[in-house]
């Protein structure tokens, strides 16, 4: 999911941003002028047509030289492909540089998404995912050589098939251990794969593939919220609104006339 978009001209020289520390995946280009991360304990550094991609809980600011003025474009996302979260880490920084036309797609790629942003559609998530593919490839374009099997691909294999399993029964309300049981693990054997792929814990996982499934359900007139919760695993409506309210920030209904206007 998209949660913060922006594309514009900065003036970090002269009004620089202070060190903090993000809470999603972080997507951050120069592509006019020249800027960096201001990033405890490094020099900073000051590049033209770069792109940084930072891990969750990175510490970092932004400069630039003063008086002057770089183009930007960034995007936070909470999740990435798994290829990205290995080579990045969360907590860490990698960075490429752009070509021209690189930058030039770049910056057209995130001002045609700020729309969707700011007026969500049906079609916003798909293009928000297109987004962040496109992203992580020009982000990878430098990493050479095939992946390897590794208990990383396995623990990923076995966290894609749990949350499959869990997507495909979600009207029987599985638990932890239900889902543990389907991919032929313990439930403490899975929470251990679901923290070695960075995915959080699966009942976290779990509530999340909940509320994305209700999205897409209501984003048919013709079901009522009351037959949308039993379909996302919710044993009541109120339960459904609560949890729903809890992740997006509005209630079901809200979400819902957003989307139709």
């Amino acid at each position: 999911m998209l949660h913060y978009l922006n594309v514009g001209e900065r003036q970090y020289g002269d009004r620089p941003v202070n060190l903090y520390q993000r809470g999603y995946w972080e997507f951050q280009a120069v592509v006019q002028g020249a800027c960096g991360p201001i990033i405890p304990g490094e020099p900073p550094v000051f590049r033209h047509r770069r792109l940084w991609v930072f891990g969750p809980e990175h510490r970092h600011g932004w400069g630039a030289a003063p008086g002057t003025t770089a183009r930007i474009v960034v995007a936070h996302f909470d999740h990435v492909p798994d290829l990205v979260r290995d080579w990045v880490r969360p907590g860490g920084v990698r960075s490429v540089g752009l070509t021209p036309a690189q930058t030039t797609r770049l910056e057209t790629l995130m001002t045609a998404l700020r729309d969707d942003f700011h007026r969500p559609t049906r079609l916003s998530a798909m293009r928000n995912e297109h987004a962040l593919l496109e992203l992580s490839m020009l982000a990878m374009k430098q990493v050479a050589g095939r992946t390897t099997a590794s208990q990383a691909d396995h623990a990923r294999r076995k966290v894609s098939q749990a949350m499959a399993w869990y997507a495909e029964h979600l009207p029987e309300r599985p638990g932890v251990a239900d889902v543990a049981a389907a991919v032929h693990v313990s439930p403490s054997h899975l929470r251990r794969l679901f923290a070695q792929v960075g995915r959080g814990s699966p009942l976290a996982a779990m509530h999340r593939v909940q509320v994305d499934r209700a999205c897409e359900l209501m984003s048919n007139a013709g079901l009522s919220l009351t037959g949308i919760a039993p379909r996302c695993g919710y044993a009541s409506l109120s339960s459904f609104s609560r949890a729903f309210s809890a992740q997006r920030g509005v209630s079901p209904t809200a979400w819902r006339s957003r989307v139709r206007r």
